[in-house]
Formats: structure tokens, C-alpha cells, sequence
């Protein structure tokens, strides 16, 4: 860290265009604290917002870098339990 990097953001509109744009490393002169705001204005509906989506930049927990957050796959899975009859049905 603590390296000042420009930030590589991709958006996703809600009609399933995209845009990138690339907010320069000078930003972070203004930064307080290590953060900084930014407001971007869009005539189109913004559906998800993505930083350095290509991996070009070294990041130490890139399941952070999106909002709204992406779900991991594989993290739930389905499955269907055997039916089981409970014992008074059993005794019928």
C-alpha cells in the first residue's frame, strides 16, 4: 500500500452497456485519511460500478472492488434432502 495508483473503473448500465473510465492517480492528493469521493453523473441508470475489473493492478482482496458486491459462486449450493417418513408415519 500507500503507493498512489490511478483507479481503473468499468460501469454497467442497466440497458447491459458499459462505459470504462480511469480516474487519474493525482485524486489522491486530495485524499483525507487514505479516502477520497468522487461523484460521477450518468444520463443512463447505473446498474454496477467495478474497479480494475482486468486485474491490471495489484490488490491484496479484489472480492471488494464492486458494488453492489458480486456473490462468489460455489459459496451456496442447493441440495435436495432425501424424504424421510417420521416414525408415527412409519408405524401406519
Amino acid at each position: 500500500g500507500g503507493l498512489p495508483m490511478p483507479l481503473p473503473l468499468t460501469f454497467t448500465y442497466e440497458d447491459g452497456s458499459t462505459s470504462e473510465l480511469v480516474v487519474p492517480a493525482s485524486v489522491w492528493r486530495r485524499s483525507r485519511g487514505g479516502k477520497v469521493s468522487k461523484l460521477f453523473l450518468s444520463s443512463k441508470a447505473i446498474a454496477r460500478i467495478e474497479l480494475d475489473r482486468l486485474d491490471a493492478q495489484a490488490d491484496v482482496d479484489p472480492r471488494n472492488n464492486a458494488f453492489p458486491p458480486r456473490i462468489a459462486e460455489g459459496r451456496l449450493r442447493l441440495t435436495k434432502e432425501e424424504e424421510k417418513k417420521n416414525p408415527m408415519q412409519r408405524e401406519r
